[in-house]
């Protein structure tokens, strides 16, 4: 999945392609890296055919729960593309000799014990064309579906996400995008069991791009939400249901043909370039020592240089929001006078849907004209999708509403089983914006 120059004249197009993917559990990653780079780069020569490309997805950097993390410590993930599996059976024996060579690289050292083949069969492939560097960003992600039906439906909307990420983002790389096993893959052999028996419902895909800062501005796109919203849709539990969420930022990606220059020698190349401006800037010296005679320089603003980090939505959001529905709101209407924490629950939302000088919880006769207000579900559901959202200005507004006695979803559930879904919703926008606080 590489991007290159040629890119834009070039219009990807998926490809069906064969995909082997390791996890390898190794004595120590940075003296194993280069192994698995030794293996990608040899994958993907000029005089190799039938290998389209080859990523060194490192280790992971980011994971949904310390269980997942704890499982993934010093594990180095790779995958490698092939046209066809009679491709991949002609390189078996490089593999071969290769994998002899990085067993004193492996945790245990041994091979057997030490490489889980988490997929081996064909996939649905987007990649720009071209070679890339390091420092590449990719998130996986794999959920199970509900049903054969949703698991189609998570499958078509991944690909048209892609289809729209790569066409209009130019930071984005491509996309893998691997079925359930029982489609098209020999897990059966790594399972040593039937093929009637293999999962049937487990969608994983991974999304690529050239970098962090790409990835960052991916997720702030209007189509992020309702894209990974229509995925839950197909979730039955979405708590236990999304099995992997895993973030790769030190990633190298490589294509046939290409060839893999570290960032350390583009960097040096880029100072040999810029060697004659030093030169210049030296002769201007006299310049900046009158600037500095008349006055001070004015100083940088600190606030416009630091990176926002994004946080993104917790699970637990996704969760809450396919519980607010319009029966439930059409209840909460009809109280003439509800209890206190009912009435704080619909306050609080009212406020998080506020503007951003609003920062006092409404009564509730405002509460009543806010929710009658047609639009008021869908506010709620696509709130997450607004551009720019203040979180630590949205925290401190629910500061002193959220701690009073009796906010939990159970004790509001206690006073009206329609409240405590938009209670359920209202902690879990509360959670998020405090993380980012």
């Amino acid at each position: 999945m590489g991007a290159g120059a040629s890119a834009a004249a070039q219009k990807p197009e998926w490809k069906h392609v064969y995909c082997a993917m390791v996890h390898g559990d190794v004595k120590d990653v940075k003296e194993a890296m280069p192994m698995v780079m030794e293996r990608a780069t040899g994958e993907v020569k000029p005089d190799v055919e039938g290998v389209p490309a080859f990523g060194v997805l490192g280790e992971a950097t980011n994971f949904p729960n310390d269980a997942a993390k704890e499982y993934m410590k010093n594990k180095l993930s790779w995958f490698c593309l092939y046209d066809d599996r009679e491709a991949m059976a002609k390189r078996q024996g490089p593999h071969d000799e290769w994998c002899g060579r990085f067993n004193d690289y492996c945790a245990h050292g041994d091979l057997m014990k030490d490489f889980e083949c988490s997929y081996t069969g064909f996939v649905d492939y987007l990649g720009k064309p071209g070679s890339t560097t390091s420092d590449n960003f990719y998130m996986m992600g794999s959920f199970k579906c509900k049903g054969e039906d949703e698991v189609k439906v998570a499958m078509d909307t991944i690909k048209a996400h892609a289809d729209d990420m790569v066409a209009n983002e130019d930071g984005a790389v491509g996309c893998l995008l691997i079925p359930p096993a029982s489609h098209d893959s020999d897990m059966e052999m790594v399972y040593e069991c039937e093929k009637e028996d293999l999962d049937k419902l487990h969608v994983t895909y991974l999304l690529a791009f050239k970098d962090t800062a790409a990835w960052d501005a991916h997720q702030a796109k209007e189509n992020w939400g309702p894209f990974l919203y229509k995925l839950v849709d197909q979730i039955e539990d979405v708590e236990n249901d999304i099995k992997i969420q895993l973030w790769f930022d030190r990633a190298i990606t490589l294509t046939a043909g290409s060839e893999y220059k570290p960032k350390a020698e583009e960097k040096t190349d880029e100072k040999k370039e810029e060697a004659p401006k030093t030169e210049e800037k030296t002769e201007e010296a006299p310049k900046d020592e009158k600037k500095e005679e008349g006055a001070a320089e004015a100083p940088k603003d600190e606030k416009k240089e630091e990176k926002k980090e994004f946080v993104p939505p917790p699970r637990a959001l996704a969760a809450a929001i396919k519980k607010v529905d319009k029966h439930a709101i059409k209840e909460l209407k009809a109280f003439k006078d509800p209890p206190k924490s009912v009435q704080n629950v619909v306050a609080a939302a009212c406020l998080i849907l506020s503007d951003k000088k609003t920062e006092t919880p409404p009564d509730w006769t405002a509460c009543k004209k806010t929710i009658s207000a047609g639009r008021f579900v869908d506010d709620v559901k696509n709130y997450v999708n607004k551009p720019a959202i203040d979180l630590k200005a949205t925290a401190k507004k629910l500061e002193g509403i959220v701690s009073q006695e009796g906010f939990t979803v159970e004790a509001v559930e206690k006073e009206s089983k329609a409240a405590a879904p938009l209670c359920r919703w209202v902690l879990a926008i509360n959670d998020w914006c405090k993380a980012a606080a």
